[in-house]
């Protein structure tokens, strides 16, 4: 299946946070201190309004015959104190349940990295829930390899 994969613009954030809530709502039971509430959606809005205009990030979406079927955020890392080569990195990749399993995670993915690529990137990073297996395989096949790991402590309450 071939989606039409295109760069978003300003006026496809109303399009866009639908999705994004109903990835939250996918991942509360995988990230506990995820926000979903109303504020987190302006918070959203705003974030994603503000990225859409950065020229080191990218927004693609996937549409199937008009409808967001998903959608992928990426960015350019510069070189710092610690890595020495610029980098990628996909901050968010979303694609609707009806639409998993039929290759547009790939085609956004390969249009992604195509981008960072072309802006210098070296290696494309990413993190995800450790618990979220159906991503984890998917970085697989495309074939990311485990690098570091994000580890956290939640604090108990006392007693």
């Amino acid at each position: 299946m071939d989606s039409v994969i295109r760069v978003a613009k300003p006026g496809d954030v109303d399009r866009i946070i639908p999705l994004w809530n109903e990835f939250l709502e996918s991942q509360s039971d995988k990230v506990p201190f995820l926000r979903t509430d109303k504020d987190a959606e302006i918070t959203a809005s705003s974030s994603i309004s503000r990225r859409i205009g950065d020229p080191d990030y990218q927004f693609f979406l996937a549409e199937e015959e008009n409808e967001l079927a998903g959608f992928l955020s990426c960015q350019i890392v510069e070189p710092t104190h610690l890595i020495q080569e610029t980098g990628g990195y996909i901050t968010e990749t979303i694609v609707k349940d009806t639409y998993q399993r039929k290759g547009i995670g790939t085609q956004l993915f390969q249009t992604a990295a195509n981008w960072m690529y072309e802006k210098g990137a070296s290696f494309i990073q990413l993190r995800m829930a450790v618990n979220n297996l159906a991503v984890h395989t998917f970085c697989q096949k495309e074939g990311f390899e485990p690098m570091f790991y994000q580890m956290v402590y939640r604090r108990r309450p006392k007693k």
